[in-house]
């Protein structure tokens, strides 16, 4: 199958045509805190006390993926993120963020 595409876009180039290549899917998502003292903990779990950093809502984060963990205010999910003023990786609910990542981890 792979050679077939290659070959019949090599006849669309051939003739003079154009060629239309998907963009690459993105992998990350830039967004931010919605509140202060959000914390950035190991794990996905409002019961981990490993909390590696804290984000602010002047800080900026970009949110890899997603997961399932600790349900805060009714939200399950969990952003995997780096903050990108404080260089702390880690995860976040959902609830404390903004940015929309569609990626899954």
């Amino acid at each position: 199958m792979r050679k077939a595409k290659i070959f019949a876009g090599a006849a669309v180039l051939a003739l003079g045509g154009s060629l239309a290549v998907a963009a690459p899917a993105v992998a990350y998502v830039d967004g931010g805190y919605s509140g202060s003292n959000v914390r950035i903990r190991q794990t996905p779990n409002t019961s981990d006390t490993r909390v590696l950093g804290l984000g602010q809502t002047s800080h900026t984060a970009r949110l890899w993926c997603f997961t399932p963990g600790s349900t805060v205010s009714g939200d399950p999910w969990w952003d995997y993120h780096t903050n990108r003023n404080t260089g702390k990786v880690g995860y976040s609910s959902e609830t404390l963020l903004w940015g929309n990542i569609q990626t899954e981890c």
